[in-house]
């Protein structure tokens, strides 16, 4: 019933603003992931990480604000 639950949240919000974007939007999940992960589980982080990680949030961001013609 919760992955019924879930489903019905992610397709709403699909529909509402757009399976691009969406998809686009995601690509911050693994971001969050990774903070959590980092601060509830003590997961150790490669140096990498923090290089990259405002690459990806900016790219997203700039998806984000992009139209579609």
């Amino acid at each position: 019933m919760s992955q019924f639950g879930g489903f019905v949240v992610r397709y709403r919000g699909m529909a509402a603003i757009g399976v691009a974007r969406a998809g686009q939007l995601r690509l911050a999940q693994h971001l969050l992931t990774l903070v959590w992960s980092t601060s509830l589980l003590g997961e150790r982080v490669v140096p990498a990480v923090p290089l990259t990680a405002p690459t990806v949030l900016g790219c997203v961001a700039v998806t984000q604000r992009a139209t579609v013609r």
